[in-house]
């Protein structure tokens, strides 16, 4: 009777240590984000494993907050909650051969019976793992690890090395969360230098979820008074096609983007047609725009010039010769200009007719120009004899 007694308090003993929560030293933690279809085990507060994982469906969301592992049961039966007859441990047991139950009644991590269903929104509100992840998380974490439970649809972080952020974006499983609200808060929380590009981040965050994304960051713009707008976004300069449109950029060789509506990648190495030069520094995160201007007896002139698309400078001999009171006309029959009784073959394009300085020198030989790179400025000045 005595050794049958000691069986009982061995037996009982059994029973508390694992079905009550310990609360010694564990260096294990196990936290899961629900829009990620994730489980994070920890040792020693640094990521040891990731697990993917099945969550509640939407009518029986998964529980958020902060909770214990409380009991551990190999081949457990399952309980129906609509009161249906239990279901033994087997094939089509749900809960597969291992269950780690929550201390919030009814929620557990388990295996499953459909490996199909791992990384889908299918259970009744518990978190089922491939039925080889379980095993090993049951065999890893002791009654009484901590388990957090939370729904982070926006997650960020700074790229030092590249000088880039980025964010990570999952979907709004359950409608809980404003994905853009949420990335405002992450990239404010991050503490990054530049300023969000809103409008090509918001474009960006349409794509499907879950996705990672660079944040778009307005660049600084100097050398003109215009309202230009720019972002700068893996590695390229996008500026707006308004924007482009007062700088004179010729758009027959510019495509809008297809990712970002209204806005075109600028290539500052070749843009092809433009009158603006054009100066990236990323490190000062800074585009300098010069215009094309060109002065008249230190007069700017509007539309006097343009570049052509293979890089030479032609002028509006139409704006010089009303600026020195000269007559202009055209020949239609050779598609020439005829300027001071003298005949001008050029380049006519979009309304105007264009030559090449040493055309005008041609027409009026006091013509003196001079050309200053710096500040892409050509001087013309002009003596009557």
């Amino acid at each position: 009777m005595r050794k049958f007694k000691i069986i009982l308090i061995w037996v009982a003993l059994l029973w508390l240590t694992a079905s009550v929560p310990c609360f010694g030293e564990n260096s294990w933690l196990i936290r899961i984000n629900i829009p990620e279809f994730k489980l994070y085990l920890y040792r020693d507060q640094e990521i040891y494993q990731t697990f993917d994982i099945a969550i509640g469906r939407t009518g029986s969301p998964s529980p958020l907050g902060d909770f214990l592992i409380i009991n551990k049961v190999l081949n457990p039966t399952w309980y129906p909650p609509d009161g249906r007859a239990p279901v033994p441990a087997g094939p089509g047991n749900p809960l597969g051969k291992y269950w780690l139950g929550l201390s919030i009644e009814g929620y557990g991590i388990h295996g499953n019976s459909a490996e199909w269903s791992i990384g889908t929104s299918a259970s009744l509100g518990c978190f089922r793992l491939h039925n080889k992840d379980i095993q090993k998380l049951f065999s890893l974490v002791p009654v009484g690890t901590p388990v957090q439970i939370v729904y982070q649809t926006v997650r960020g972080g700074i790229d030092l090395n590249n000088n880039t952020a980025w964010l990570e974006v999952y979907p709004d499983i359950y409608q809980w969360s404003n994905p853009e609200l949420e990335s405002a808060k992450v990239i404010q929380s991050l503490g990054w230098i530049y300023e969000p590009h809103w409008q090509a981040l918001g474009n960006l965050l349409q794509a499907k979820k879950p996705l990672r994304v660079e944040i778009p960051r307005v660049i600084k713009i100097e050398g003109e008074s215009l309202d230009i707008d720019g972002f700068y976004w893996q590695q390229q300069v996008y500026l707006s096609q308004k924007c482009l449109e007062v700088l004179t950029v010729n758009f027959k060789t510019l495509r809008a983007d297809e990712l970002f509506s209204g806005f075109v990648k600028l290539d500052t190495t070749d843009l092809p047609g433009g009158n603006s030069q054009y100066f990236w520094d990323p490190q000062a995160n800074t585009l300098r725009i010069i215009r094309l201007k060109v002065l008249l007896n230190g007069m700017e002139l509007s539309d006097a010039a343009s570049w052509s698309s293979d890089h030479r400078l032609l002028m509006n001999i139409k704006t010089i010769a009303a600026q020195l009171n000269a007559k202009f006309d055209w020949d239609c029959v050779s598609k020439a200009a005829i300027c001071n009784e003298m005949k001008l073959v050029g380049e006519p394009r979009d309304g105007v007719f264009w030559v090449e300085l040493e055309g005008l020198q041609r027409v009026w030989p006091q013509l003196k120009s001079t050309w200053d790179g710096k500040n892409y400025t050509l001087e013309l000045m002009y003596k009557k004899r």
